[in-house]
Formats: structure tokens, C-alpha cells, sequence
């Protein structure tokens, strides 16, 4: 199943393309000229376009503790899916990037509807985490 992918400002565009070599669609804010929108607006252009989005800013999206319920996609009724990258080792350089949504797109379930993912990076590896958002 494609899925069609939007890239936080937060993240490289790079993303797109591995999305599309991946057989999915995908954009970024900053090829669509959305740099610099509040997230609440940045949820609305992402559920209003069908889109996952795919962010490190995890928090502000997800909640604080996730899979607790908070941040701006558990207000959302449906959602096309989240896909948090995160690290645990600081700032996530270009390349970790690449290599957390290479594994998020590895382990993409067919259904993303109302679904985040999160993947961690760690000086061992990368940690992936799936779950309902909203809580049900």
C-alpha cells in the first residue's frame, strides 16, 4: 500500500525522495512553501490532504510521554498517521535522518489511519514503537 508523506520543515527533504524510491508519495513543507506555519495549521494541511506526516518534533505532535494522550493529533478524530524520528543522542544529523525513516518505512503496517510511529535513534541502534493515536 503507498502512502503519501508529509516532511516537516524540521527534517531534510531528502525524505521525500527515499519515500518515493520506496514506492510512496511524499512533499515537504518546504517544496510546497509552508516554512514557518504554527503546527495546529501544519496538523490541518496534513489531515486535510490525506497525508502522514513525518516530524522530529515529536513532542508538540504526539504528546510529551508517548503513547500517553496529548499534543495535536490525539484533538484529531482522523488522521492519515504520525512518524516521529527521534534521537537520544542530541540533534539528528541528515544521515540519522535518512537512516530512522528507512526504517520507518520498513516496518510501515498497511493501515496508518489514526497510527503514529516513532523511531528512536540510539548509540545501539534504532528503537521503533507503534501505537493508536488518539488513544481508543
Amino acid at each position: 500500500m503507498a502512502h503519501s508523506f508529509l516532511i516537516d520543515e524540521c527534517l531534510t527533504p531528502e525524505l521525500a525522495r527515499l519515500a518515493h524510491w520506496s514506492g510512496h508519495l511524499a512533499t515537504s513543507l518546504r517544496d510546497r512553501g509552508w516554512c514557518g506555519l504554527p503546527d495546529r495549521e501544519v496538523v490541518r494541511r496534513a489531515v486535510e490532504g490525506n497525508f502522514t506526516l513525518v516530524t522530529n518534533n515529536s513532542v508538540d505532535f504526539r504528546g510529551s510521554n508517548p503513547p500517553a494522550p496529548g499534543g495535536l493529533f490525539a484533538l484529531e478524530e482522523l488522521h492519515a498517521g504520525l512518524i516521529c524520528l527521534n534521537s537520544a543522542m542530541g540533534p539528528m544529523r541528515r544521515e540519522v535522518q535518512k537512516a530512522a525513516f528507512a526504517v520507518a518505512l520498513d516496518s510501515l503496517p498497511g493501515d496508518l489511519t489514526n497510527r503514529a510511529i516513532e523511531v528512536t535513534a540510539q548509540h545501539s541502534g534504532f528503537v521503533l514503537v507503534e501505537y493508536a493515536l488518539p488513544l481508543n
